[in-house]
């Protein structure tokens, strides 16, 4: 799945554990955080490259779609090789 999302062909939904494995030079990861939720999950795509339209719109359904209404933490994760987390500056849109 990585390997897709670096190679742009979309986005991809994935548990924190999982970032890990995704290259922090080309991707930008944006937690999705609900009420209830039990598992921290992010949203991961090319730190580079503007979304398709198909794309895009699936992004704005999950934003649209949290139960508080709040829409996407739109504070990018930066991924770290080692697989560390840390807030970095919002990436584009």
């Amino acid at each position: 799945m990585a390997g897709m999302v670096q190679a742009g062909l979309g986005v991809s939904i994935v548990p924190a554990l999982a970032l890990r494995h995704f290259d922090s030079k080309w991707l930008v990861a944006r937690k999705l955080a609900w009420p209830g939720l039990e598992r921290v999950i992010y949203l991961v795509q090319r730190r580079d490259r503007s979304l398709s339209f198909a794309t895009d719109a699936f992004r704005d359904w999950v934003a649209e779609h949290r139960p508080d209404g709040s829409g996407l933490d739109v504070a990018d994760v930066s991924l770290a090789s080692d697989g560390t987390q840390s807030a970095a500056a919002p990436g584009p849109q």
